[in-house]
C-alpha cells in the first residue's frame, strides 16, 4: 500500500525513468554505482541509490536504509528525474524486496550477483531468504532479467524466471549467454575477456574483485547483455 502510494504522491517517477534493480548477496552496492556511471558514457544522465546513499550528477541525498522506504525511494526518484535523470540503478535488498520497499517500481532489467547465506535473523530460513529475492524478478516487478548462474541459486532463479533472462557465467563448466572467458584482477582494477553470440570483448573495470567479474557490462554497448540499448556509443 505505501508503494503505490508513495509513487502516486511523487507523480509516478519510475514511469518516467529507466530504471536497473540490483540484488545479492555480495557485489551489489559497488555494481550499482559502476552501472550508472557505464549508463553515463551510454549518453544517460543515471541517478542511483545504494547503501551509500542517492546521487544524480554532482548531487547527494542520504539515506537511512540500502534500500529506502517506498515513500522516500519514489520522493527520491522524483529528485532524480528533477535534476535530469533518465535513468536510475537501484540497490534491492532481500528485506527491502519482503517488507514492500520496492512496491511501485517496475524495473526494466533486474540483475542477480549471486547469493550466499546472510540476514536469517529477518528471513529465518536460507529458503526464505531466496524467496525475497526472487520476488525483484517477477513479471509485475522487471520486464527481463540478468542472472549470474555461477551458483545454484543463480541457475535455479534463471531456470524459473517468466521474464527473458540473459544468464552470465565466470566458469566454462555452466552454459551460459555471456561468458567470462579470463579475468585479471589488481589494485587499478579488473580488466576481462568476454564472449557472447556477438564475439568477443575485452573490459576494463575499475572495481577490484571478483565478486564484481560476472556482471562487468561489456564495451562499447553499456549494460548490453542486459538487453538495453544505450543512447548512444560510449567514446
Amino acid at each position: 500500500l505505501l508503494g503505490p502510494l508513495g509513487a502516486l504522491l511523487a507523480g509516478d517517477p519510475a514511469d518516467e525513468l529507466r530504471l536497473i534493480g540490483v540484488t545479492g548477496s555480495n557485489g551489489k552496492t559497488t555494481r550499482a554505482p559502476w552501472c550508472a556511471e557505464v549508463l553515463a558514457e551510454g549518453g544517460e544522465c543515471a541517478g542511483v541509490v545504494t547503501t551509500l546513499g542517492a546521487r544524480v550528477g554532482s548531487r547527494q541525498r542520504g539515506t537511512r536504509l540500502t534500500t529506502p522506504e517506498a515513500p522516500e525511494l519514489h520522493a527520491l526518484l522524483r529528485w532524480m528525474r528533477d535534476e535530469g535523470a533518465t535513468s536510475a540503478v537501484v540497490e534491492a535488498s532481500s528485506i527491502a524486496l519482503d517488507v514492500g520497499r520496492v512496491d511501485g517500481v517496475q524495473v526494466q532489467v533486474a540483475v542477480f550477483t549471486g547469493f550466499e547465506e546472510d540476514h536469517l535473523d529477518h528471513h529465518g530460513t536460507l529458503e526464505q531468504y531466496w524467496a525475497s529475492k526472487a520476488l525483484l524478478f517477477r513479471p509485475d516487478r522487471a520486464d527481463s532479467a540478468v542472472v549470474v548462474v555461477d551458483g545454484p541459486w543463480g541457475r535455479r532463479l534463471a531456470d524459473q524466471v517468466e521474464v527473458p533472462v540473459t544468464r552470465v557465467a565466470t566458469t566454462a563448466e555452466v552454459a551460459a549467454d555471456v561468458r567470462v572467458l579470463r579475468w585479471r584482477t589488481g589494485t587499478e582494477g579488473t580488466t576481462l575477456l568476454l564472449a557472447d553470440d556477438a564475439g568477443l570483448h575485452r573490459v576494463r573495470s575499475p572495481l577490484v574483485g571478483q565478486v564484481h567479474v560476472a556482471t562487468s557490462p561489456r564495451p562499447g554497448r553499456p549494460v548490453a547483455p542486459w538487453g538495453w540499448t544505450p543512447r548512444r556509443s560510449p567514446p
